[in-house]
């Protein structure tokens, strides 16, 4: 077989029509069709995993270099259960469910940070203290949980992360008691929005999805929802400094704060 380097342009394009699936991805999931993960996560191996045979797109067209928007809580406390960076849990009428909060967790915190950094952050802890980073849980769902392959076998740390509720978080409706799922698939889910606000200075911040839903918690820390007002600064503190409107976009991209991610 006799293979021809693309240019860059046609690299180019191909980025280009993979934000375009990544948008109509998660339109998808934030209509309900979650199960659109599995293949969000692939898309987000294509633009940032490279292997010995295989180069992401962001690699080939230097944008690892950029900063990244990391919208994961800290975990410096610790905490008395398990821990989920990307994600509030709701509580109200219906089923409880992992509700990504895009740019919805208050008070509005964003921090951009070098690949490797954003890439290897712990977003999860489960109950059994096993971790897993953005790329753990992308890699898992794309190579192994039906991304695009299903492999005979599959981690099992993984598997007990998504399957086995080794988070731990236990839901009641009605006094019948259920375990919380796809914790993986709402990761998968926040991982886009920041790919796609890191990539895109013009892509619009979005609010957490709360219709329908009381309230909304992370980490046993009430983030949305009545009540929520009382104690927004109680969780997160001086994460990061205040950006002038008129300064350098933390971001990388060179461009004043309030033309970039501060519209």
């Amino acid at each position: 077989m006799i293979k021809i380097k693309q240019t860059l342009n046609e690299l180019e394009d191909k980025l280009k029509e993979q934000f375009e699936l990544l948008k109509i991805l998660v339109e998808s999931y934030d209509s309900g069709n979650t199960v659109v993960a599995k293949s969000i996560a692939t898309s987000i191996r294509v633009l940032l995993h490279d292997t010995k045979n295989s180069k992401s797109l962001f690699g080939q067209l230097g944008l690892k270099n950029k900063n990244f928007l990391d919208t994961s809580i800290s975990n410096q406390d610790g905490n008395l259960s398990s821990f989920h960076g990307l994600m509030g849990i709701s509580v109200g009428n219906e089923k409880s469910k992992y509700i990504p909060w895009l740019d919805g967790y208050p008070p509005i915190i964003f921090n951009f940070v070098p690949f490797d950094e954003y890439w290897n952050r712990i977003i999860f802890v489960d109950k059994n203290k096993n971790s897993f980073s953005r790329k753990d849980i992308i890699l898992n769902i794309a190579d192994q949980d039906g991304g695009a392959h299903v492999d005979p076998d599959i981690d099992e740390k993984f598997k007990n992360l998504a399957r086995e509720n080794s988070l731990g978080w236990i839901g009641n409706l009605n006094g019948i008691s259920y375990d919380l799922e796809g914790a993986e698939l709402a990761a998968t889910r926040q991982i886009a929005h920041e790919i796609l606000r890191s990539s895109l200075p013009d892509y619009p911040k979005k609010k957490m999805n709360t219709n329908g839903i009381a309230a909304v918690f992370s980490n046993i820390v009430l983030v949305a929802g009545e009540g929520a007002n009382l104690i927004k600064n109680t969780f997160i503190k001086n994460k990061i400094p205040k950006v002038g409107r008129n300064e350098k976009c933390p971001c990388g991209s060179d461009l004043k704060y309030k033309k970039c991610h501060g519209k």
